[in-house]
């Protein structure tokens, strides 16, 4: 179904589908609600990108154990993510940018270890960065720029082992004072602005090719 030119809603019984695992109806002009999906809980990836879908993303989708791959940017979604997202399925990728999502980060979307992308920029959502995704040692990339996001960002997050991207402009980030650097294994970090570091001028990222920030 990807790149159909489908247009239209998930036909109703499209939820009786439940031996489904993986789903891709990117690029296309589908619209309305993921209700149809609430009960398709075998889905291992799942993949809306560039549509017209509107409402909730599911509370159902945190109690999925098998989603590995949830890719749903560049839509109208409204409302909160699921807190529960990530606390029992072990998350490799998650892409909820381009949406109007409100309301908290879910502190468990790393809570299995495993997530490497975790994208979601270009939203509304609030509060700060939970303390936990300085936990989240397989991450590599993680986009949070263009949101309301606010407080001291968790000092774990820059030390984590893996990560290569970090961008977190555009939000209302504290200032960050005296952060060693030493250890950071960054590759590229998105424009924050002056101000959220005190002493950015002492940051050279891993391949950066000698600029610092």
């Amino acid at each position: 179904m990807y790149n159909s030119s489908l247009v239209g809603k998930f036909p109703p019984g499209f939820g009786n589908l439940t031996s489904l695992e993986n789903f891709d109806a990117s690029i296309n002009y589908l619209h309305g609600d993921f209700s149809e999906l609430r009960s398709l809980s075998n889905l291992v990836t799942l993949q809306l990108v560039e549509n017209k879908f509107s409402g909730k993303v599911p509370a159902e989708f945190g109690e999925f154990k098998k989603l590995v791959v949830l890719s749903l940017y560049t839509n109208e979604l409204t409302g909160v993510l699921p807190l529960k997202l990530g606390l029992w399925a072990e998350f490799d990728y998650i892409d909820v940018s381009e949406n109007f999502l409100t309301g908290p980060i879910p502190p468990e979307m790393c809570n299995r270890g495993t997530m490497k992308e975790l994208l979601m920029l270009q939203n509304r959502f609030t509060g700060g960065i939970p303390a936990s995704y300085g936990d989240c040692t397989s991450l590599t990339r993680f986009r949070v720029s263009n949101n309301s996001l606010s407080g001291v960002i968790p000092r774990g997050v820059w030390g984590l082992p893996n990560v290569r991207l970090i961008d977190i402009a555009f939000n209302q980030f504290e200032a960050m004072m005296n952060v060693d650097y030493s250890n950071i294994s960054l590759q590229y970090m998105g424009d924050m602005g002056r101000g959220i570091f005190g002493n950015y001028r002492r940051f050279c990222g891993v391949g950066s090719e000698g600029g610092c920030i």
